[in-house]
């Protein structure tokens, strides 16, 4: 799904051929490792992917031997955290009710740790197009997102404070957002009681966060990423766009074309989706393969977009 724009522009380039290359090596190592187990299935992919000089049978092949010199541990370690961190994406869209189709302006994501923020930095047009956001920002500061308040951990603390405890949580209670953000950075603070003073970190305290306006949160050990959540006029029309070109091309897949095949669209809505067809006319018919786009009433199907019906009839050119 990644790379299927790369299978699919029109140019013949080293891109799309290193695209088709691998793409070719993973279906054939891919049905030799299976065919003990799935037999008939990947002797029929193998068949249409075997040469001449190929055994005739997957069944007549070497079982794949592994060789880790072409393992690239770095690259997974890219592709892991970048995963986690789209994961946590889909994840809040989900807890928060914001369907995937629907475009967002920004996304956050803050790890303390600077080498995983190199990471997700290069990473950022795969987050950016998976979770459908404009912005991916990432920092090592939750200050932008969240407010922070704290308790003490009286497991931690109560067996080195003993009858100060009491007075040690109640200085800890007044911390502010700042002073905890920057004992979460690492930097212990010193809290002076009656019987003396204690070095307070990370460890001592349990941390709470409350989410600022417009912004979602979700946290998962040393990583935490947000959404702002305001939905501008120009995110909402592209949202009924997206919606559209979804509905498109589950009825060229009803209908049995091919997915090289030409359409004519016609369709019909409410003001705000004829609205989203004007202004994202060019997107739409590039997605659907569509060569005419007509905003006029017709006969087609209907279905419900942005809470609203719609009509929309697709034609082969």
């Amino acid at each position: 799904r990644r790379s299927r724009r790369r299978f699919w522009k029109s140019e013949n380039d080293g891109d799309k051929k290193e695209a088709y290359d691998t793409l070719y090596r993973v279906l054939l190592t891919y049905v030799k490792v299976a065919a003990p187990l799935i037999p008939f299935v990947t002797e029929e992919i193998y068949r249409s992917l075997r040469t001449d000089d190929m055994p005739e049978s997957v069944h007549l092949c070497d079982y794949p031997e592994c060789n880790s010199s072409e393992r690239d541990e770095a690259l997974e370690k890219e592709m892991s955290l970048t995963m986690k961190a789209v994961a946590m994406g889909r994840a809040l869209r989900s807890s928060s009710n914001i369907k995937i189709r629907q475009p967002l302006s920004q996304f956050f994501i803050v790890d303390r740790a600077e080498d995983d923020r190199k990471i997700l930095e290069g990473g950022k047009d795969i987050i950016s197009e998976e979770l459908n956001v404009k912005n991916v920002v990432i920092s090592a500061d939750e200050s932008s997102l969240v407010s922070y308040s704290a308790k003490a951990n009286f497991k931690v603390l109560g067996s080195k404070l003993g009858k100060s405890m009491k007075e040690v949580a109640a200085k800890i209670q007044a911390f502010t957002s700042d002073e905890i953000a920057s004992i979460l950075d690492g930097n212990a603070r010193t809290v002076a009681y009656t019987d003396g003073e204690i070095s307070i970190t990370e460890g001592d305290l349990v941390v709470q966060r409350a989410e600022k306006e417009h912004v979602k949160v979700l946290n998962d050990g040393a990583l935490t990423v947000g959404y702002d959540t305001e939905i501008t006029r120009e995110l909402f029309l592209e949202g009924i766009a997206r919606d559209l070109i979804r509905f498109v091309q589950t009825e060229r897949k009803e209908k049995d074309f091919e997915v090289a095949d030409h359409i004519r669209l016609t369709v019909s809505g409410s003001a705000d989706f004829s609205a989203a067809v004007e202004a994202f006319r060019g997107y739409i018919m590039q997605e659907t393969l569509a060569d005419e786009l007509t905003v006029a009433e017709n006969s087609g199907s209907e279905t419900e977009i942005a809470e609203e019906t719609v009509k929309v009839s697709v034609e082969k050119a």
